[in-house]
């Protein structure tokens, strides 16, 4: 904290973080000053807060709520119950646009919307749970030293604050929602996302040709046939595009400890030798959709992206994730994620300098050569 000094007869007021300490600022002001100073952090954000910062958005979305949620929480545990309607709705305005931002909502979405797309509950909650934190301080104070409980031990390096578990998050979110009579089947505003490629850069996208149905015999029961009857069909689909010069095989995992997502260069499609791999953490929270498509991607960014100029120019990509190759099948133009608005900027990039590319589907798990390479 720095004291008010006397210099030349200027006089500045006692600040504390960066904020004015005045008691003679009024309830309204000290939540004006607040909400200013919260608005200059959400600046900020605004300039990261994307899913380009970075492999895990939950990382980045913790961090965004501390940073800037801090800030207007700052005092206003104390002010709350006696603050003006007025000066808590700023507040809330300013707490509801940190959440826009967590969330990647636009700005014409509610506050409630915004707060459950980021599960972030209501700032009067937390001003609550400041206050009550408050008060088992300051009763702790006043018990005698000996019952005083212990303080907690120092950090280990590199501690992390643990976010609330999902189990508490849903639970809370399921009861505020109840409260307003937000149920799971509500309508919900789609994500705002501006695509990066331009329409006319799409004319080449004829050239990408997608394989994503492969239909089997559903009255197969017996497991063992009907992994023959899998690996039939995965590879009779292959066959057909065996010629292309070049074979990308991916593949995502989530096992525990670690995800990863793998994408290898083939020869040929009964080749076992690598021309080249390339592998990719899958961050703290993957599922199998986020591992198998930034895969896709790294894997044209680092694998084809620099054999552009070959002379050779047909690709043949063997996946068996059929919902993400579902997904860049509506299209260049459509894409309304990040990752997969990247994967048809390479493959057009392809496409441009003359490449014909074929991403085929292919049942995981069942024999497939390339796919049990990328696998393994």
């Amino acid at each position: 904290m720095s004291n008010p000094s006397h210099d030349h007869g200027a006089s500045r007021t006692t600040k504390l973080l960066g904020m004015d300490l005045d008691p003679r600022l009024t309830l309204n002001l000290a939540a004006t000053k607040q909400c200013a100073a919260t608005s200059q952090r959400i600046s900020q954000l605004r300039c990261i807060a994307h899913k380009e910062a970075g492999p895990s958005p939950h990382d980045l979305r913790t961090f965004a709520i501390g940073y800037g949620a801090s800030k207007l929480r700052y005092g206003s545990e104390l002010i709350w119950a006696v603050a003006t309607d007025s000066a808590k709705n700023e507040m809330q305005k300013t707490y509801a646009t940190l959440a826009r931002i967590v969330s990647g909502v636009p700005s014409t979405v509610d506050p409630e919307s915004a707060l459950l797309e980021a599960n972030m509950p209501p700032l009067h909650v937390l001003c609550l749970c400041a206050r009550l934190s408050i008060f088992e301080n300051t009763r702790a104070c006043q018990t005698d030293w000996m019952r005083r409980p212990p303080p907690e031990p120092l950090p280990r390096a590199g501690f992390r604050i643990s976010p609330l578990s999902r189990d508490e998050l849903y639970a809370f979110v399921d009861a505020y929602t109840k409260d307003y009579g937000i149920t799971q089947s509500s309508p919900r505003e789609e994500r705002f996302f501006r695509s990066s490629i331009p329409p006319w850069f799409a004319a080449s996208a004829h050239r990408v040709t997608i394989g994503v149905e492969l239909p089997i015999d559903l009255s197969i029961t017996d497991e063992e046939e009907l992994i023959r009857e899998k690996r039939r069909v995965s590879e009779e689909a292959l066959a057909l595009h065996s010629h292309r010069s070049w074979i990308l095989a991916t593949d995502g995992g989530v096992d525990v400890p670690k995800s990863a997502g793998v994408g290898i260069l083939l020869s040929s499609l009964n080749s076992s030798e690598i021309i080249e791999k390339v592998s990719t953490n899958g961050g703290t929270r993957p599922c199998s959709y986020t591992t198998e498509s930034r895969a896709l991607l790294l894997a044209l960014e680092k694998l084809m992206i620099p054999r552009i100029q070959h002379r050779r120019k047909t690709l043949l990509v063997v996946t068996d994730s059929q919902s993400l190759l579902a997904a860049l099948n509506k299209g260049p133009l459509s894409q309304t994620d990040w990752t997969e608005d990247q994967i048809w900027q390479r493959l057009l990039t392809l496409t441009c300098a003359g490449w014909s590319v074929h991403l085929q589907f292919c049942y995981g798990h069942c024999g497939v050569h390339a796919n049990e390479l990328a696998d393994h």
